[in-house]
């Protein structure tokens, strides 16, 4: 998958505060919380916009004006994401550096195409708004993140970062969103990461839910242990609490799975959980035994070819509806809190459909 190194970018790693409210229903559509008093306040930057208004004769003192706004990202930028000391760029003057970035033909066709596909952002805006009422209404002690729209250089997914002030940011390498068509391999050659079944989702309807993600992985830290039955459950709860996030998106959004996939789950749910008994797989931590079964996959051993990869977080957010929806008075931060995975399946009483 595209780098997502720590070197600043925070990624899914340190916790956000949250603080407590009462879940309400988690069957799509219904019980929506009324979000109209919640206003977040956050700025969008177009950070590749500003890019592209540079080129091989810009002056020192444009590039300065543009660098002096947000220094946090553009320093994050310059040294981790299109660092000025790589690809042949260490000639001394930064400002030098930047025109020659700007200049790479196949980094200007990345930003021209940007330029053509996203030079309206405003309905991204309005679903990261929407989004952002709900993260603020689920966790009041949480502020909605600035975002900064990149050019990546097809290197990174959604990230969090610090940046001025200390507030969190949310980068989103707009050319990660390019439609499943978009002839990727042109500009990456044939890499794993942008197999058939992975760039289906790589489109501007997923932009908002892949945000989410990681400021709820954020929220919910690293998963408390290596076996599946904690795999599967700590990403069940992230499409759980992404889900009360986009209740009026569809489920094929939040599990990334094709409808005809999820119809599988739904009616093999009982199937599934005899595969995880019966193979032994639930308490084991083999990775070679488990990885297709949590991470992506275009399909998973010992399974008909239907079952999509990461069906068993398919199965742990099944566990999480069922602790939630018997546990009315259960707070979405009390999920939050819950570390125990055998406690969250005892608690469920889970019984597969």
């Amino acid at each position: 998958m595209p780098d997502q190194m720590n070197n600043g970018i925070k990624g899914v790693s340190i916790a956000l505060v949250g603080l407590f409210i009462l879940i309400l229903g988690c069957d799509k559509g219904k019980n929506i919380p009324n979000l109209d008093h919640i206003t977040p306040v956050f700025e969008v930057f177009r950070s590749e916009q500003q890019l592209a208004s540079l080129d091989s004769s810009s002056t020192d003192e444009e590039i300065k004006l543009i660098r002096s706004a947000y220094p946090a990202f553009w320093n994050l930028f310059f040294q981790h994401i299109l660092p000025l000391e790589g690809a042949g760029r260490n000639i001394g003057n930064p400002n030098d550096a930047i025109r020659k970035i700007v200049s790479d033909e196949r980094l200007r066709a990345i930003l021209d195409t940007l330029a053509f596909e996203y030079a309206d952002f405003s309905d991204l805006e309005s679903g990261l708004y929407e989004a952002f009422q709900y993260h603020e209404y689920y966790f009041p002690g949480n502020k909605a993140p600035n975002v900064y729209t990149l050019m990546s250089d097809f290197a990174y997914f959604p990230f969090i970062f610090v940046d001025d002030n200390g507030r969190d940011g949310v980068g989103i390498s707009l050319e990660m969103f390019m439609g499943a068509s978009f002839p990727y391999h042109v500009f990456v050659g044939n890499q794993p990461t942008f197999s058939a079944y992975l760039k289906r989702t790589y489109n501007r309807d997923h932009i908002v839910k892949k945000v989410l993600d990681v400021i709820v992985d954020d929220i919910i830290g690293p998963p408390p242990g290596d076996r599946l039955i904690d795999l599967m459950i700590h990403n069940g709860k992230r499409i759980y609490i992404v889900e009360q996030m986009l209740p009026e998106y569809p489920d094929s959004v939040w599990h990334e799975f094709t409808p005809d996939q999820l119809t599988w789950c739904n009616e093999n749910e009982r199937n599934l959980w005899a595969h995880y008994l019966n193979e032994d797989l639930l308490y084991s931590n083999e990775f070679t035994k488990i990885n297709k079964l949590i991470n992506h996959s275009p399909s998973v051993p010992r399974l008909p070819v239907e079952a999509p990869g990461r069906v068993a977080n398919w199965s742990g957010w099944r566990i999480v509806h069922e602790l939630m929806r018997k546990n009315p008075k259960m707070f979405v931060i009390d999920l939050v809190a819950m570390r125990d995975a055998q406690e969250i399946l005892e608690l469920a009483r889970y019984r597969p459909r």
